[in-house]
Parts: structure tokens; C-alpha cells; sequence
């Protein structure tokens, strides 16, 4: 997993291993974001486009929903998001936990992040990507 560019070069099956999995964190597609709370990372569009490149080659690969911020933090779209990465193998999503400015949005409620849950649980189902939602999300 990385927030960083997965080198084509990974599609080398004989030098790699066709077994491998590769997998990005995607948090948003809002790049003031990224730039906020990830700076010196990968843009999301060139992780995604990266992450792509190596499906497209028939190997294994997966996004690291989480830690999935709360709208005070950026405002987006979800579906989005999970439209962007439709071609993966597997999705894991999680709540943002032990974050002053999280908790004071949630206040107590998880709602929030179990309707996020059942937004990425239909979307999986519907797209026969294979889920895993993290501790302490539900």
C-alpha cells in the first residue's frame, strides 16, 4: 500500500511475482485536501491511474478507504470516490478515529460512518468487489 506511485515496473510477474497485491490509500479526490493532510504525497490521480495501469496487467489490486475523513474536514462525494477505483479487486474502508475535529462532527453519533459503510457495502455488492470494513467503523 502506498500514498506514493507504484512503478509499472511492478507488472513484471517474472521479476515481482503474479501473485503480488498493490494497493493505494484514497481518501478524497480533492487535492487542496491532499495537500492539507497528506502534503508530500502522490496526486490521487496519479495513484489511481498507477493502481490501474497494474490491474489493467492482471494482478491484484486494492484501496485503502481510511482513515475516511468527516465533511467538516472536506466536503465530497463518496460514490465518487468508489467510481474512481470500480476497477479493483478489494476496497477496505474505515472511520477516522482519535481526531479532535472528527469527534467534535460526530459528537458521540456514528451515523455518519455507518451510512458511509452501507454507501460502500452497495457499491462492492454492486460491482463484485470484495469488502473488508475496518474496527471500530461499525
Amino acid at each position: 500500500m502506498t500514498k506514493g506511485l507504484l512503478p509499472k515496473t511492478l507488472a513484471d510477474k517474472k521479476k515481482y511475482g503474479a501473485n503480488n497485491e498493490y494497493g493505494i490509500t484514497l481518501l478524497s479526490l480533492d487535492e487542496k485536501f491532499r495537500k492539507k493532510f497528506e502534503p508530500g504525497t502522490t496526486s490521487y490521480r496519479a495513484r489511481i491511474k498507477a493502481l490501474k495501469y497494474l490491474h489493467d496487467q492482471g494482478l491484484k489490486t486494492w484501496v485503502s478507504v481510511e482513515p475516511y475523513p468527516t465533511p467538516d474536514m472536506v466536503k465530497q462525494d463518496l460514490n465518487k470516490i468508489l467510481a474512481s477505483v470500480k476497477f479493483v479487486n478489494k476496497i477496505i474502508f474505515g472511520k477516522l478515529n482519535y481526531n479532535s475535529v472528527a469527534n467534535q462532527y460526530l459528537k458521540g453519533d456514528d451515523s455518519y460512518y455507518l451510512d458511509c459503510a452501507e454507501t460502500v457495502n452497495q457499491f462492492c455488492q454492486k460491482n463484485g468487489i470484495e469488502l473488508y470494513i475496518k474496527n471500530k467503523t461499525l
